[in-house]
């Protein structure tokens, strides 16, 4: 119990007022201003998915229900790449609570990860950049509004559909980035493996985060950590979320409600007030 409300307790046993209406501290989540870019790939001309959509309007319902303001993109095209980010980065902040989720196809070229559009002809490794989105350019963005907190959530592990075309520096699932000081990125397997993308209406990583967001006062490390077991044992141990990063602050998708003292009458003399509160 904080001092301040210590001290409202007394005060308020002192002048006879119920501990039930004192005793309830403001929600850390009311002075947060959080945003969410929320990316669903599904329709590509090659190699098309089931699921990435669906993950991306349930993430959305999700994150919208714990006051982000959400920008959601479905199929997204090339030429929507740069719009997208623009939003993202107009609401930004500082101070902000940033995340970043995306479902679809995604690979690595020479250590740096892409996302491609969902029209993207690709039919070598130099098209990659012009026709995809650059996770590091997610994070730049993150980095330069100066959010306080910056989460990265990549559903994105699926099988390479442009492999055939690429010289050896493509390699499988997506590679391991180096996060900023304050971001947490999370992957839907290990970098270098490729996920699911699960038999049910969502992914099997994110039916896992979607599940897992849900439980009040878990710190955003332990919910990940959460989503990880809880993957593994869907997959019988074939598929295993990664974590890289580290934030600075403390983040929960859902924090507790208010604490409630419920005693209702005042006691007879200041000291046993006192004497009650401190208990």
């Amino acid at each position: 119990m904080r001092f301040n409300l210590f001290a409202r307790v007394l005060i308020g046993v002192a002048l006879g007022f119920p501990l039930s209406l004192l005793a309830q501290e403001p929600s850390p989540r009311s002075n947060e201003h959080r945003v969410a870019l929320v990316i669903g790939n599904s329709s590509y001309a090659h190699s098309p998915l089931k699921n990435p959509v669906n993950d991306a309007r349930a993430m959305r319902d999700k994150l919208k229900k714990m006051d982000f303001d959400v920008i959601i993109r479905e199929n997204m095209k090339a030429r929507d790449i740069g719009g997208a980010l623009r939003e993202f980065r107009s609401k930004l902040k500082p101070g902000s609570i940033a995340l970043f989720f995306y479902a679809g196809h995604g690979l690595q070229i020479r250590g740096e990860n892409y996302l491609p559009a969902v029209d993207a002809e690709i039919s070598s490794e130099e098209d990659v950049p012009h026709q995809s989105l650059n996770v590091n350019t997610v994070l730049n963005t993150m980095e330069d509004s100066k959010a306080g907190v910056n989460l990265v959530l990549l559903d994105a592990c699926r099988n390479n559909p442009f492999t055939r075309s690429f010289r050896s520096g493509a390699g499988a699932g997506l590679a391991r980035i180096q996060a900023p000081s304050g971001t947490l990125i999370h992957y839907a397997t290990r970098p270098g493996s490729v996920a699911e993308d699960g038999d049910g209406v969502n992914g099997t990583y994110t039916a896992a985060l979607l599940a897992q967001i849900e439980e009040k006062g878990v710190p955003i490390e332990q919910a990940l950590k959460r989503v990880t077991v809880r993957v593994k044992n869907a997959t019988k141990g074939k598929q295993e979320p990664w974590m890289e990063g580290s934030l600075t602050g403390d983040f929960y998708f859902i924090i507790s409600g208010p604490t409630q003292i419920n005693i209702q009458s005042a006691p007879a003399d200041a000291d046993t007030a006192a004497w009650q509160a401190a208990e």
